[in-house]
C-alpha cells in the first residue's frame, strides 16, 4: 500500500520545543521527537466473519474486536494463534442487543465492558463463561443517565464511571455505579473566543482511556495531537503533544437554532484511537486532512507512545490504515484493525 508516513526522520533525534505541558501550560524542556521505527504486521485473523471492524481490546489470552452489530457485535479471537473462538451480540436495543460497539475495557483476565455510545450504556461481560457456553455470559448492564451527552466512558472503580463528551461545565462527567450522574469535573477545553462550551467539547472530542491499576484517565484528541491525562477527580495533570502540535481546525456555527462545530475539508485528524497500558499510551495517529485523504482521513498510519507524565517515547509507522488498536499488557505486541482491502486484525511485534 502506497502512503505517505508524516514527519518520518532515519537515524536520529530531532530536540524539539513541544509542549508537554502541565495544567498551566509549561513546557518541558525534555521533550523530543523520536526516530520513527516501521513495523511490519502480519494478520492474526481475517476471516469472513469480521463485516466493518470498529473498536479492538486484550483480555486474557484473547483479543477482541467489535464490529457493525450484524451478525453479530462481539468477535473473541485467540491471541496466540489467531483462532476465531466465538461471536457474541447483536444488532437490537435489549440485553446484549448493540447499535455500536466503540468501546472495549478489559475488567480483568475474565471480563470486559463493552460501550454502545448510541445507547449510551455499558455492558459486562464474561469472556470465558461465553466461550465455555454459558447460556448467558452477561454480567451487568448500566445505562448512563441525565442530560449529559457521553461520548467514550469507562469503568473506574466499584463505584465511579467516568466519561467524557459534550458536556458545557466540565471536561469529564462522573457517574455511580448506578449509572446517575453525581458531577462534571475538570476544565473546558481551549477555545476560539465566543466559542460555546458544548462545541468545544466536539473540537476537543477524543477517545477516553483509564490506567489499569493508577487512578489516572487520558483522553487522545480526534482532531489534534494532544494526549490530556487527568486525575480520576477531573484534576488536569499534564498535556502531552504530538510532533506536529496542531490544534483542530473549526468555526462556532449555529445550525437550526443550535450551535455546532463547522469543519470542511481541512479538518484534519490527530489521535483516532488511545490504549493504555501500565506504563505508556499508545495513540493511532492520522495526521491527514479530508482532502489529503478523502474517506480515509481518520484511519492511523503511526502509533505514538507517551508515558504517564505526557511525554513522546515512541513512534512506529505502521504498513496499513488501522482504525483502532490495542497492546497486550506486557508491551509487546500491538494489534490493529483495518478496513482494506479486506477486513482483518493485525498484529505487529513493538519496538522497546
Amino acid at each position: 500500500m502506497s502512503r505517505t508516513r508524516p514527519f518520518a526522520r532515519a537515524g536520529l533525534l530531532v530536540a524539539t520545543c513541544l509542549m508537554a505541558a502541565c495544567g498551566e501550560g509549561k513546557p518541558d524542556a525534555a521533550a523530543y521527537v523520536p526516530v520513527v521505527e516501521p513495523l511490519t504486521g502480519t494478520v492474526l485473523y481475517g476471516g469472513d466473519r469480521l463485516s466493518r471492524p470498529q473498536s479492538i481490546g486484550v483480555a486474557g489470552d484473547w483479543v477482541l474486536v467489535g464490529d457493525v452489530p450484524r451478525p453479530h457485535a462481539l468477535h473473541v479471537i485467540a491471541r496466540a494463534d489467531g483462532r476465531y473462538l466465538a461471536s457474541w451480540g447483536r444488532q437490537g436495543e435489549g440485553p446484549g442487543e448493540f447499535s455500536s460497539l466503540w468501546g472495549i475495557q478489559s475488567a480483568g483476565p475474565r471480563e470486559v465492558w463493552l460501550f454502545d455510545p448510541a445507547q449510551v450504556r455499558l455492558t459486562l461481560l464474561d469472556v470465558s463463561a461465553l466461550l465455555a457456553g454459558a447460556p448467558n455470559p452477561l454480567r451487568r448492564t448500566l445505562v448512563l443517565r441525565g442530560d449529559h451527552l457521553p461520548m467514550t466512558a469507562v469503568w473506574t472503580a466499584d463505584s465511579l464511571l467516568v466519561s467524557s463528551g459534550m458536556f458545557t461545565t466540565g471536561r469529564l462527567a462522573r457517574f455511580d455505579a448506578a449509572g446517575e450522574p453525581r458531577d462534571v469535573v475538570g476544565p473546558l477545553p481551549p477555545a476560539k473566543p465566543n466559542t460555546p462550551p458544548a462545541v468545544a467539547q466536539h473540537a476537543y472530542a477524543g477517545t477516553l482511556v483509564r490506567h489499569p491499576s493508577r487512578p489516572l484517565l487520558a483522553i487522545g484528541t480526534r482532531h489534534a495531537d494532544r494526549v490530556e491525562i487527568y486525575g480520576t477527580d477531573g484534576r488536569l495533570v499534564t498535556v502531552g503533544r504530538g510532533p506536529a502540535n496542531f490544534e483542530p481546525v473549526y468555526e462556532p456555527k449555529v445550525r437550526a437554532g443550535a450551535p455546532v462545530m463547522g469543519t470542511g475539508d481541512d479538518l484534519r485528524f490527530g489521535y483516532v484511537d488511545l490504549f493504555a497500558t501500565d506504563d505508556r499510551l499508545y495513540a493511532l495517529y492520522s495526521g491527514a486532512t479530508r482532502a489529503e485523504r478523502p474517506g480515509k482521513a481518520s484511519f492511523g498510519v503511526e502509533v505514538h507512545a507517551f508515558d504517564w507524565d505526557g511525554r513522546l517515547r515512541a513512534r512506529y509507522a505502521l504498513d496499513a490504515l488501522a482504525l483502532a488498536i490495542a497492546v497486550d499488557p506486557g508491551g509487546s505486541t500491538l494489534y490493529a484493525v483495518r478496513h482494506d482491502p479486506e477486513p482483518a486484525v493485525l498484529r505487529y511485534p513493538l519496538l522497546r
